[in-house]
């Protein structure tokens, strides 16, 4: 019977706190999370708290549901009264108020000046705990900030530490890259490959494939497939799928090495100045196996574009062939395989003619080497440096000057360069007998 005489007491005290907290207005923030607070201290739950009406004085009530114990109940409710006007100040309606509430309670005006003033202590106490949280949260920040400016100190003296090292890593793999490549300079080739597609009685159509070769072995480059083949990969398809067919014995294989002369006077490739297919001189000594598969084509059908499928090699690591040369050209064979496992990130170099002959400008073939790293190492490695035009079929070296790769093509991205892993060469080379 006590315990329920103390909740509704409880009830009673919550509904006037929430009606003294609105006697001067809207409810504070303040006054709002003191409210909170004294609810659960009632032990009154959620929803009780969320639907019991405002009571904007004992006097409301009828004579019936106040407490027995009037004077007694009336402290307790009277100390909670406080508490909740001395949480954002007390107004003077708030005061002739709370003299309404002491009368309607019975207690004795020293007994209301006592708990006003351990109300007001209550709420000095917890500004000034207010007051040196924020004052330790001000130093935090501070702390905070003086670390901060000693991080980005000690990161400017780590960076510069860091420039100057790369500055001079840098210039130390410059001229280790000018040694590398003034090595492979001795085994590389311009490889050009001429061959006529033609259709029934039309006039025939003449097409021109370039790219980099390197020699292997004595007699024996290596490059490409689509750089010999170029017929049976996509850079045709489109010729293929229209009605054009290789004119098999229009195939010419012609090298120049690096650093000879290439074009005539008329800027065009001098097949005279090349070692070539025409007098035997060179030809197709092995190829990797071809793999095909569909590709959707566009051709052109009575003024239309029209799509299609058509069978062309796909870009894998059978892009490899082997030209037999017997030449007696000045060239030495590149060593093949790294002294150790290439590794992601390791620097690598691109040696090869990109943009073919639109970059010889004084007619004489010269490599333009490309340096990067390794992105991926397996069988098919990726790298940072493109390869473009005219490098298929160039050399990817590392920093010992040692043949890791085959650069083929570029990514479908255009961000990074393909090149076939020399396990794959090495593989042909032994079918070869090379």
């Amino acid at each position: 019977m006590q315990q329920q005489s103390h909740l509704a007491s409880a009830r009673i005290a919550y509904r006037i706190l929430r009606g003294l907290a609105r006697v001067d207005g809207p409810e504070s923030a303040a006054e709002r999370q003191l409210l909170y607070r004294l609810g659960e201290a009632l032990g009154l739950s959620e929803s009780e708290r969320a639907t019991l009406p405002p009571l904007h004085s004992l006097g409301e009530l009828p004579e019936s549901e106040r407490p027995a114990d009037l004077q007694r109940e009336g402290e307790h409710v009277l100390a909670l009264l406080l508490r909740v006007a001395a949480a954002d100040g007390f107004t003077k309606i708030e005061r002739d108020w709370l003299e309404a509430e002491r009368q309607a309670w019975n207690v004795s005006p020293a007994s209301f000046a006592r708990l006003a003033l351990d109300a007001h202590d209550a709420r000095e106490a917890e500004r000034t705990s207010r007051q040196q949280a924020s004052e330790q949260r001000r130093i935090e920040r501070a702390y905070r900030r003086q670390r901060q400016t000693l991080i980005t100190a000690g990161l400017f003296v780590v960076a510069a530490v860091l420039i100057g090292w790369r500055a001079r890593s840098h210039f130390e793999t410059r001229a280790g890259w000018h040694e590398v490549e003034h090595e492979i300079e001795r085994s590389l080739v311009l490889v050009a490959t001429r061959y006529v597609l033609e259709r029934g009685e039309e006039r025939e159509l003449e097409l021109l494939s370039l790219g980099t070769g390197f020699v292997v072995a004595d007699g024996c480059v290596a490059t490409n497939k689509h750089v010999v083949e170029p017929w049976k990969f996509a850079s045709c398809a489109q010729h293929l799928a229209e009605g054009w067919r290789l004119a098999e014995d229009s195939v010419v294989w012609a090298l120049w090495p690096e650093g000879a002369r290439v074009l005539d006077a008329q800027g065009q490739l001098d097949f005279s100045r090349a070692v070539s297919s025409v007098d035997g001189s060179v030809r197709l000594l092995a190829r990797a196996p071809d793999a095909f598969e569909l590709r959707e084509v566009r051709v052109r059908v009575d003024g239309k574009t029209l799509k299609t499928q058509r069978e062309v090699h796909a870009d894998d690591n059978n892009d490899l062939a082997l030209l037999s040369v017997s030449s007696k050209i000045a060239l030495a064979p590149a060593p093949l395989g790294a002294l150790s496992a290439p590794r992601k990130t390791d620097d690598v170099l691109i040696v090869g003619f990109p943009r073919g002959t639109s970059v010889f400008e004084d007619g004489i073939a010269e490599c333009s080497p490309v340096a990067g790293s390794i992105r991926k190492m397996q069988s098919t490695i990726l790298v940072s440096a493109p390869v473009l035009d005219g490098n298929s079929g160039g050399p990817l070296l590392d920093r010992d000057g040692r043949v890791i790769g085959i650069a083929t093509r570029v990514a479908h991205d255009a961000s990074m360069g393909v090149c076939i892993a020399v396990e794959h060469l090495q593989r042909l080379l032994a079918e070869a007998g090379r």
